[in-house]
């Protein structure tokens, strides 16, 4: 691991890395989040970040 590199990123790396469902200007993404599940089920994001992908979940 380059810890300088991501060192270098931790400024923006919210805004810059993680926001996938920015980009999905489509509407691609949370099509295939919608068809994985019902409205009663629960979910968890496990990933690593600030959670963007949590008002696609809910």
């Amino acid at each position: 691991m380059d810890r300088q590199y991501w060192d270098s990123l931790a400024d923006s790396y919210e805004d810059d890395l993680l926001e996938i469902s920015r980009e999905d200007l489509e509407g691609a993404l949370s099509e295939e989040l919608n068809s994985l599940g019902e409205k009663a089920e629960s979910v968890a994001d496990l990933g690593c970040g600030p959670g963007s992908l949590l008002p696609l979940l809910a």
